[in-house]
């Protein structure tokens, strides 16, 4: 189920946060860093929705969808459409007004901590070329680079802390290249938690380089919440 809401450019930015002089051109955020405003501000509350962001107005989707975050097994391209999936799309360079930005992710992994829960997001970050859009099957160009963040969620407070983010510019990612043209990309990220430990550990894959990292919560929660 979809319920649409759109909301002209003062209301709208300001509920992405960091977008209150949107009125005035001169002082108006670069497209990229407006989507990323969005994407943060849902992701923070924890909400599903589908975005497109035309000029200075702001078309906001709420979306309810049925299957969970754990069919998409840690594919941020997957998750877009699972439970708590985001995208924040901003397109129109070039000639045919299909180059841009796509922002698509959500929630791929959650484990609890006492009455909170620690969360990974992740978000593909798609740099959309100008194309020629005929014929209708052939590739588009693009790049794609990835950010993942580890979150933590206080039951009854409304907006979830940033613990640590990560981000992974396009010319890390591993691509297959197809005969066709076609490009694709299968990055994912894994979330383990040992309760014991209070240790997160949160794995990458579908990079040039192996990563993997462990995230003491004892210490970064604290100072997160400072």
């Amino acid at each position: 189920m979809t319920t649409r809401v759109r909301v002209g450019p003062f209301l709208g930015l300001a509920v992405a946060g960091a977008l209150a002089l949107a009125g005035a051109a001169s002082g108006e955020p670069p497209l990229r860093a407006r989507l990323d405003a969005l994407w943060e501000q849902y992701m923070l509350t924890g909400e599903s929705v589908a975005i497109e962001v035309r000029n200075s107005q702001v078309d906001v989707a709420e979306r309810r969808p049925i299957q969970s975050f754990e069919v998409g097994r840690g594919q941020p391209e997957h998750a877009t459409l699972l439970s708590h999936g985001i995208s924040v799309v901003g397109l129109g360079e070039g000639f045919w007004r299909n180059g841009g930005w796509i922002l698509k992710g959500g929630l791929l992994g959650r484990a609890s901590d006492g009455s909170s829960t620690l969360e990974l997001y992740g978000k593909a970050v798609v740099r959309r070329y100008p194309y020629f859009p005929f014929p209708f099957h052939r590739a588009i160009p693009h790049e794609t680079g990835y950010e993942f963040f580890l979150l933590h969620r206080r039951s009854g407070v409304p907006r979830a802390t940033i613990v640590r983010q990560w981000v992974f510019p396009s010319d890390e990612v591993v691509v297959k290249r197809y005969s066709d043209g076609v490009t694709m990309e299968d990055v994912r990220g894994i979330l383990r938690y040992d309760v014991t430990a209070r240790t997160a550990t949160v794995t990458i894959t579908g990079l040039k380089r192996p990563f993997e990292e462990r995230v003491k919560l004892s210490s970064e929660r604290e100072s997160a919440q400072r």
